[in-house]
């Protein structure tokens, strides 16, 4: 597959002449690391508007490891290719005769790792939604930490629909967003949320125009970015960890940290650009 600059990375790039990585080793995802640290992956199989099959599935999983592993990742970008972002799993792709083919279960949403590795990816991560948000496509900007929509986004859980419980954490994640009970609703009734009404109860925090989607979601990323990178992944560690633990534990291991970074030049140059009323450079030293 030929290399191709996904809009969000060139919208970066258009601000900061940053190039962007090469995606070669994929055919259904994009994966991109500009020079600023900025990420994104993009779902792109847009002629099954971002449907989910077994070969996105293992794509998407071995990209979160990547974003793991590459320390030169600062933030992560989650959006579609094209009129969706993800609708939940390509039907069409995974029906059989007997039913539905068993690899729907877990080689095609990566098992349980696809999830836990978006959720607890040590950078900060942005869903860009654009277009239909469904079934394991809303497990995945649930995942996120950020969630931006499109004006024609639209988000509905669809399990029910085609006769499963789901999968990808939802019943998880989407309480923790937006309340138990609108979850439930959300969840049982397969209720549809245009992008007015997801704003309206919290599921996402900002809707823009379509086009402007990719544009704004690169300013929120660049924002990120631009930041602390120690400092940054300390606090999205701590939000990771204060889920697990009870809030004695949580404020001795935060005091730990927060004593580790005021020791780093990093703080030093925030504290003395403070004083000295210019914007930091940071190193991430």
């Amino acid at each position: 597959m030929g290399r191709r600059d996904s809009g969000i990375l060139q919208a970066r790039s258009v601000e900061s002449g940053s190039d962007t990585g090469s995606d070669m080793e994929y055919e259904t995802i994009r994966f991109e690391v500009g020079e600023t640290g900025v990420a994104v992956l993009t779902v792109n199989r847009p002629e099954s508007f971002n449907g989910m099959n077994v070969q996105m599935g293992d794509e998407l999983r071995r990209a979160l490891v990547e974003v793991h592993e590459r320390e030169e990742v600062r933030v992560l970008v989650l959006t579609g290719a094209g009129r969706s972002f993800c609708p939940g799993a390509d039907i069409k792709g995974f029906n059989a005769d007997d039913g539905p083919a068993s690899g729907l279960v877990t080689p095609a949403l990566g098992g349980s790792d696809m999830p836990r590795l978006l959720y607890e990816a040590p950078v900060p991560t942005i869903a860009a939604v654009n277009g239909a948000c469904a079934g394991a496509g809303l497990g995945l900007a649930c995942a996120c930490d950020l969630r931006l929509a499109a004006r024609s986004a639209v988000f509905r859980s669809a399990f029910l629909s085609v006769g499963v419980a789901g999968d990808m954490g939802v019943p998880w994640s989407l309480p923790r967003l937006i309340g138990a009970a609108r979850a439930k609703e959300v969840s049982f009734l397969d209720a549809k949320l245009d992008s007015t009404r997801a704003l309206e109860i919290g599921l996402v925090s900002e809707v823009v125009d379509d086009d402007r989607l990719p544009a704004r979601a690169a300013e929120l990323a660049a924002a990120l970015a631009a930041g602390p990178p120690m400092a940054v992944r300390a606090l999205k560690a701590h939000y990771l960890a204060a889920q697990r633990m009870g809030f004695d534990d949580f404020v001795d291991l935060e005091f730990q940290r927060h004593f580790h970074l005021l020791a780093t030049e990093d703080a030093r140059e925030g504290f003395v650009a403070f004083g000295e009323r210019r914007t930091p450079r940071f190193t991430g030293r």
